[in-house]
């Protein structure tokens, strides 16, 4: 365990070390000066101006921010995460079984973006129902959270927590402004101003990467909702100095998740139409865009990292809001792309995304996957081949298999991965990605890569070549060593719910839920199916078959082809 603390800390930026250790001193002594702390940002937020909404500024987008029933909500009976609680009367902002792992659920809840679903019902309906719920919802909650409750760093006065909160309070204020009572409308443009003030004084530089995104956004926000210029020179300087850094020049960003590339893109399109000061920003959210898209399939995200569906934008809604944004702008990109380690085919038939790219970029490694050399694959709209997707990001069993190669499309030597990753978002040390070759023919490609890591006292490679024709898809996989020691390896090709394997004489039959065989699956080693999980969005397991290719040899060529009926 050691070992592992010891890589991982080594991986980390001196901004992020430097700024952990100052952040638990800081909240300490804000959980013990609570009253003191909650003072002296209220009296900053009194001696400044409230709110002064911009005429005729739209700050929201017709995404949906809360799929769950609303009038369930107006009792506030609450579902995020595909896991349903009913409050009651009133919300239990710390109700304690929420105090749990990384509190996802209970950060969901502090976020507000459900309330902002209760403001558009509002502004369609004119229903007063919903007005007085989203009113009645942003005061208790300013009552039931002052700042320096405890453990507020993880949940209510969270960084992050408060950097979504911002940018939904300024969308609710925006729907509702007009109807808001003056006395509420005070009550909550102070506690807003509050927050924003906390968060110009505790930004994530401890996280760096999408957090830090987050943050730059609720400062844009707060520029313009407040009419405060500080927030915008303070945003300016950290896009400056950390977060343009954390894009390739290909547009995609560095923890490398098609889910979260594709909140992202949605953060900096609400930012580029919030404030013309941020129109320098087009040229990259199209290459934003270009990345998301090329990593979207007909089921929604790839699952690459923690990607997952049903969380936060979906690609259809994505593409609306970058479509009005620019409008007329055509993207006709060529059928085989390749970026930062992705290579993409995609004809009218097919789609193939294969990953031969590192971990991660930079230096933070926390929604990253085993997931080197792994391919998802969609045929005639409909994906077939797919990664094991994420449940949730407390540490655990589920967690752990997430992130584990197993997970993956991929082969895992013995029972080790690829990277050291350990608890909800660690890495230790990382394997090493390199690809060999990539040959382009009239019908298809060819890719060939390898992935060194699994053992790092005795470094395995995996080397993996991917073919794709019309009517045909080729893994041809090796394993290397040096050690006299060796161990066996597995390969693992799942698919998704809607088909399964059916054994015949010499290959694998690949069925739909109607029995109609799509495709045959031959290999040169021994293979079963089992059934093995699929998490295709937070909270939601299924059983998925999955053929398992056993105890290849080191030094084996493993030749597994799929032709298509």
């Amino acid at each position: 365990m050691w070992s592992k603390t010891y890589f991982t800390i080594r991986e980390l930026r001196t901004v992020q070390v430097a700024y952990r250790l100052l952040y638990i001193i800081k909240r300490n002594f804000y959980q013990r000066f609570n009253q003191a702390v909650h003072q002296r940002y209220n009296q900053k937020a009194l001696l400044k101006s409230g709110v002064t909404l911009p005429a005729k500024k739209r700050l929201y987008t017709d995404r949906c921010y809360y799929s769950s029933n609303l009038d369930d909500l107006l009792f506030n009976k609450i579902t995020f995460l595909n896991h349903p609680i009913s409050f009651g009367e009133k919300i239990d902002w710390h109700r304690a079984e929420l105090n749990r792992g990384t509190r996802l659920w209970k950060l969901t809840l502090h976020n507000h973006e459900f309330l902002i679903e209760a403001a558009k019902a509002y502004r369609d309906t004119s229903d007063k129902k919903y007005l007085e719920y989203c009113i009645e919802t942003l005061l208790d909650w300013q009552a039931q959270n002052p700042l320096g409750t405890k453990d507020y760093g993880k949940d209510n006065w969270n960084s992050y927590a408060i950097s979504l909160r911002l940018v939904s309070w300024s969308k609710i204020m925006s729907l509702l402004h007009d109807d808001i009572p003056e006395s509420c409308k005070e009550t909550i443009s102070r506690s807003y101003r509050m927050q924003a003030e906390f968060l110009y004084d505790n930004l994530e530089y401890d996280i760096l990467g999408n957090h830090l995104i987050k943050n730059w956004k609720a400062l844009s926000f707060s520029a313009i909702f407040l009419q405060d210029d500080i927030y915008y020179d303070l945003a300016k300087k950290l896009f400056d100095k950390y977060i343009r850094e954390q894009f390739t020049e290909n547009g995609m960003h560095e923890e490398l998740s098609p889910m979260y590339q594709a909140i992202i893109t949605e953060d900096f399109l609400e930012v580029y139409n919030l404030d013309s000061r941020w129109s320098h920003l087009a040229p990259l959210i199209k290459k934003q865009y270009f990345c998301i898209t090329s990593l979207s399939d007909p089921e929604g995200y790839a699952f690459y990292n923690d990607s997952v569906n049903g969380n936060a934008v979906n690609p259809k809604e994505l593409s609306q809001l970058f479509k009005s944004t620019f409008k007329g702008y055509e993207n006709r990109p060529d059928n085989y792309r390749s970026f930062d380690g992705y290579h993409i085919f995609e004809d009218r038939h097919q789609k193939l995304i294969f990953d031969s790219g590192p971990l991660v970029f930079g230096s933070q490694p926390g929604h990253g996957h085993c997931d080197a050399l792994s391919f998802e694959y969609s045929r005639n709209g409909k994906k077939i081949f797919t990664n094991a997707g994420v449940y949730e990001y407390n540490a655990g069993e589920r967690r752990e298999y997430s992130r584990s190669t197993a997970a993956h499309n991929t082969l895992q030597y013995s029972n080790s991965d690829q990277s050291e990753v350990y608890g909800s978002f660690r890495c230790a040390r990382k394997s090493t990605v390199n690809q060999s070759s990539v040959k382009r023919h009239l019908s298809g490609l060819t890719v060939t890569a390898e992935v060194t890591g699994f053992n790092f006292r005795k470094p395995v490679t995996h080397s993996r070549t991917v073919s794709i024709t019309t009517d045909v898809l080729e893994i041809k996989d090796n394993v290397t060593t040096q050690h006299a020691d060796s161990e066996y390896s597995k390969i693992f090709l799942r698919l998704m719910p809607d088909f399964s394997y059916r054994k015949g004489e010499d290959v694998y039959s690949i069925v739909d839920t109607s029995g109609n065989t799509i495709g045959e699956v031959s290999c040169t080693m021994p293979c079963e199916v089992q059934q093995t999980v699929f998490y295709p969005e937070f909270g939601k397991e299924a059983k998925v078959d999955t053929l398992i290719i056993n105890n290849v040899p080191v030094d084996t060529s493993v030749n597994t082809k799929i032709f298509w009926i």
